[in-house]
């Protein structure tokens, strides 16, 4: 370690003040090819109910500002909310709001939304989901450097999350999962910033701020923010922060939560509203929303294996999850050890990892039965993949050489599987009822008679 680093130690951690200061030469290589890569990978064009809410929400803002999006070109799909006559976006707001801040200097240059390839929804898509993405993937990687692994584990994990996982299918179109899964990323790594160094009071401030947006963006990734400040709550050096990190949180959740008032007099989301769905013509029924029908017994653990290994299974269009699964149960299993046996770094981390990721994940297969509907894989889960695949950098300390032939394997899967998802995150599976395949044949009709469906 050179004279001029300033070492570090916390709970048997080390890091440097390099961790604050520049890149290395590949790093600032990778972000440059990422940053191209952010621009490749845009669908350019509302494909589905899900985003085509989220524009309506933006387009009524800025073009009619109102919250009402019955003049929206977009209210014609399904996903929305019928309050006091009134149709209204169903989605958390906070997206929109901000994709209306783009909307806005982009409208008034006469560039408008609307269906088909758009330049404005592509302009929308590059300057907050991919910006976020990127964002998202700079923090990852800048967190690692707090991280006592050679600066290969630091690029190979940074790489596996950009372009190995889900997190890069979401980022194509305007997803709130993407969203979610880049300010988590950006969350930990304040985290991180306030166990390593003196700005504790500051770091957790932001810690709080990016993943309470993380949360206003999907309202059940605030559990994720519930970890971290327990993490927080008991250690006794971070503690000092944990007003500011609760104030950080509060502060993200204001817009969406005002939003929710001025639509319904209520601060509860539309989307937790079942009447709300049930307008004149609705295709809806009860029992069909999200949380109205759940499996039970036999039929729930096989949906639950389903999610996770079966055709739209996650550890499946996410393999390098499975070794990033291995390495956080491992510095579990190291809670266990005695006062006198040393614990593994990071050991606290992963439990609050492992125990919020089941939380979110055990909640919605308990409380569904679709696979999160039209979607390539399970959406839901995408922004757990930032928090579970940083601990897949430790492979290249503890598993050696071998590890480094297995990575290029299963990454090279997971590119292709990533890239495919970026044809169109919200698979068409009428096509087929395998999103890969699904998106493939889409694209290509041809392939229709060579792949399974």
């Amino acid at each position: 370690m050179g004279a001029s680093e300033t070492t570090l130690v916390s709970r048997g951690r080390v890091a440097t003040a390099s961790a604050e200061t520049g890149l290395s030469p590949q790093a600032r290589w990778l972000f440059v090819a990422l940053a191209l890569l952010a621009v490749a990978t845009i669908l350019p064009e509302v494909r589905s109910a899900n985003d085509a809410s989220r524009m309506a929400l933006t387009q009524a803002l800025v073009e009619h500002r109102s919250l009402i999006i019955d003049q929206s070109v977009f209210v014609q799909w399904e996903d929305k909310s019928w309050v006091n006559g009134h149709f209204y976006s169903d989605k958390p707001a906070l997206p929109s709001l901000l994709a209306a801040v783009v909307y806005w200097p982009i409208h008034a240059l006469g560039i408008r939304l609307d269906f088909g390839v758009n330049f404005a929804y592509f302009l929308i898509v590059l300057l907050v989901s991919k910006t976020s993405w990127l964002g998202g993937a700079f923090a990852f990687y800048k967190g690692l450097r707090f991280v006592d692994v050679p600066e290969s584990g630091r690029l190979g994990a940074t790489i596996a999350l950009a372009a190995g996982s889900l997190y890069l299918s979401y980022s194509a179109a305007f997803s709130n999962h993407g969203l979610a899964a880049s300010w988590v990323a950006i969350g930990w790594y304040f985290y991180l910033r306030a166990v390593h160094t003196d700005a504790v009071r500051s770091s957790l401030a932001w810690a709080g701020l990016w993943l309470g947006l993380a949360g206003a963006a999907d309202f059940p990734v605030l559990v994720y923010a519930a970890g971290v400040g327990a993490l927080v709550l008991f250690d006794g050096r971070l503690r000092r922060g944990l007003v500011g990190y609760v104030v950080g949180v509060v502060v993200a959740m204001l817009p969406g939560t005002i939003v929710n008032y001025l639509v319904s007099g209520s601060v509860v989301p539309l989307t937790l509203v079942a009447d709300y769905y049930l307008w004149p013509g609705s295709p809806w029924t009860r029992d069909e929303l999200t949380g109205a029908s759940r499996f039970t017994g036999g039929e729930l653990v096989r949906y639950a294996i389903g999610c996770l290994v079966g055709p739209r299974g996650f550890l499946v269009y996410n393999p390098l999850l499975v070794p990033a699964l291995a390495i956080a149960f491992g510095r579990l299993a190291g809670l266990a050890g005695t006062s006198g046996t040393r614990r593994p770094p990071f050991a606290r981390e992963a439990a609050m990892v492992l125990a919020c990721t089941a939380v979110l994940w055990g909640y919605y297969i308990a409380s569904s039965t679709n696979y999160s509907g039209y979607s390539y894989s399970v959406r839901w889960f995408v922004p757990s993949l930032p928090l579970l695949l940083w601990f897949l950098a430790f492979a290249w300390r503890s598993w050696g050489r071998p590890w480094q032939v297995v990575f290029a394997v299963l990454f090279a899967a997971s590119a292709v599987i990533a890239l495919v998802g970026c044809l169109n995150p919200w698979s068409n599976l009428s096509v087929s009822q395998i999103p890969f395949t699904a998106n493939l044949i889409e694209h290509w009709p041809q392939l229709g008679d060579l792949l399974p469906r």
